[in-house]
């Protein structure tokens, strides 16, 4: 029985470890059931401490370090999803260098939210709450350039350069936005 039992807290573990580092490592999708997201990660942290349990009695029998592997396995996936986590939390706590927004009849409802440390967090409003995006920039003096991103939503392509000017930001083949707050 305790075979099986182990057996079975191997394969939820593999199931909720793979499903949170999704949730973690996709688009944030922030809305009315955002919240319904984090049941893998508490899953994957309940079964880390039964699985603990279950290979601590399997040691005491068996006085084998393997019998922790699953444990140590558990643990890893929770480390990877927490570390996602913090580095997610520092980045949206960052001081904003600059912060643009569509203009009023933009065809995209789009908001970059530029940080100090060269990152950026590019938000998407949809009907049912926002989607955001995570990527890399440098700028050069007046001119903005995108280096990475992690956006898979509606548009089709996303610039890679803009320019600004006063109080607006102009994309190379792409919607002109407004600065709303510059450092």
């Amino acid at each position: 029985m305790r075979t099986f039992l182990r057996i079975i807290f191997i394969i939820l573990t593999f199931c909720f470890g793979i499903a949170a580092i999704k949730v973690e490592f996709g688009r944030q999708e922030l809305g009315l059931f955002d919240e319904f997201k984090q049941i893998p990660f508490v899953i994957l942290c309940i079964l880390t401490i039964l699985l603990a349990i279950v290979d601590y009695k399997s040691f005491r029998t068996r006085k084998t370090f393997l019998n922790f592997l699953p444990t140590f396995l558990a643990v890893l996936f929770l480390g990877v999803t927490s570390y996602k986590k913090i580095i997610r939390n520092n980045i949206n706590n960052e001081r904003t260098v600059l912060k643009v927004i569509n203009q009023a009849g933009a065809n995209n409802v789009l908001e970059f939210d530029f940080k100090k440390s060269n990152n950026y967090v590019l938000t998407e409003v949809n009907l049912l709450g926002q989607d955001v995006y995570y990527g890399k920039y440098k700028r050069n003096s007046d001119t903005i350039y995108l280096l990475t991103n992690s956006y898979d939503g509606e548009i089709k392509t996303m610039p890679k350069f803009g320019i600004i000017s006063h109080d607006t930001l102009f994309w190379y083949m792409f919607d002109t936005m407004l600065i709303e707050t510059q450092d």
